[in-house]
């Protein structure tokens, strides 16, 4: 037995569904791209060259394109405010047409998609309520090395950052060393050009000799320089700023030995326990650490 996914291709849609690149049956694509304000949609040609006739190409792309991006918009469960970028038509009635052959296919949709005619340079706007999360939502989470941006910083502005820190560092402390934690591929672009020219300017540079540490899994851009401590070395006294200074170990008196056993001895015994209720007729009381037992006073009529 054929799993149904597997007979019914869904596995393979999903995953169409979620790159930003569609490719169309007569060779052009579409680029899909999520933004905070908005969604937008680029409509391309690519390889796609059709015939003699500019405009009558440009005008089956997009039509292509219309019916293609309804059933993206469905399968992505896209919502909020689009912007769709069809490819530049000199008639009219080829706007017309393009914009009527989408919202055919956008109908039936229960999300409610309002769609505005096509403007002066080719741009269909369209809202669509948002009922739940789109597919993207779901199954995709925020890069941890961009944070979801999609870029990064480039090798040589992480490099200028890192000679930042490290001629801070030498500034501020006084020590031989310097570790500098970060990325495999930053170490090497110090340390392996033209026998580690870069690493050595900056050592000359700072004064210090520099340790690397590959820290790679904390990402690529993260980058750490600290001072190796030695016994000649010299910090400043209020730390780094922000740090938390140690507070003094708490100490105890020290008692001499016997000293608590005379204290015992000198200190006279107290009455007995409260706790113990005295017996009928008698009475207790305390002479210098003795009991001795008294007798009630006579009873007068």
């Amino acid at each position: 037995k054929v799993p149904l996914f597997e007979k019914f291709r869904v596995e393979e849609e999903i995953e169409k569904a979620i790159q930003h690149k569609v490719l169309l049956d007569s060779g052009g694509y579409l680029y899909i791209e999520r933004t905070e304000a908005m969604i937008s949609i680029d409509v391309n040609s690519g390889r796609f060259s059709g015939g003699a006739d500019l405009e009558e190409t440009v005008f089956k792309v997009n039509r292509e394109a219309a019916k293609v991006i309804a059933r993206q918009i469905r399968l992505r469960n896209l919502a909020g405010m689009l912007v769709i970028d069809f490819i530049d038509m000199e008639d009219q009635k080829h706007c017309r047409e393009v914009v009527k052959t989408f919202k055919e296919a956008m109908k039936g949709d229960r999300n409610r998609p309002h769609i505005s005619d096509m403007s002066e340079l080719g741009l269909v706007q369209m809202t669509r309520r948002r009922t739940s999360a789109s597919l993207i939502e779901l199954m995709k989470s925020p890069c941890h090395c961009c944070s979801g941006r999609g870029q990064v910083f480039s090798r040589l502005t992480l490099a200028n950052r890192l000679r930042k820190l490290v001629l801070d560092c030498a500034h501020r402390y006084e020590v031989n060393t310097i570790r500098a934690r970060c990325h495999a591929e930053l170490i090497a672009f110090f340390t392996r050009d033209e026998q580690g020219r870069r690493g050595r300017e900056l050592e000359q540079r700072s004064g210090r000799r520099l340790e690397w540490i590959d820290d790679s899994e904390s990402g690529w851009e993260a980058l750490a320089v600290e001072p190796v401590l030695g016994a000649l070395s010299k910090i400043e006294p209020a730390g780094l700023p922000g740090e938390e200074q140690p507070l003094p170990a708490l100490t105890l008196p020290m008692i001499p030995e016997g000293a608590e056993q005379k204290e015992s001895e000198a200190k006279p015994a107290g009455p007995p326990s409260e706790d113990r209720p005295p017996r009928k007729g008698r009475r207790w009381s305390s002479n210098q650490g003795r009991r001795r037992r008294t007798t009630p006073p006579p009873r007068t009529n």
